[in-house]
């Protein structure tokens, strides 16, 4: 859940697959980049809009910035880096909860959050 907040992170996930062995498991979450609106404009609207989703900008923090990109941006790298994508969760909210935490009510319809499971493929021989 780290990703979203460096600046430059394809340095950062080439050093994540490059620490593990063949078959080795890469999961990596991140602030889901469709859904970026808060939970306020979510129940002033009741809807969450999506502006620029396709650009890669900053969106200003209280203690730094969370870089949207598009989910390709992340799911290719982990592909062009050797791994082979296993699963993608989109996490919902239990309706429960959202009920006793009205606040989160849009996580039961709009995930908050990614996680992605890719494991390193064998090092092709040139030879």
């Amino acid at each position: 859940m780290v990703l979203m907040d460096i600046p430059d992170y394809l340095p950062a996930m080439q050093n994540c697959m490059d620490a593990l062995r063949s078959g080795g498991s890469f999961i990596f979450s991140l602030a889901h980049p469709c859904f970026e609106g808060t939970e306020r404009e979510y129940q002033d609207k009741g809807y969450v809009e999506v502006k620029e989703y396709l650009a890669e900008y900053c969106l200003p923090q209280p203690f730094g910035c969370l870089f949207h990109r598009p989910l390709s941006h992340y799911l290719n790298a982990v592909i062009q880096r050797g791994c082979m994508i296993q699963e993608v969760v989109e996490p919902k909210l239990d309706a429960a909860y959202a009920s006793a935490a009205p606040e989160h009510a849009r996580n039961v319809h709009v995930p908050s959050f990614i996680v992605v499971h890719a494991v390193k493929l064998p090092a092709l021989n040139a030879g």
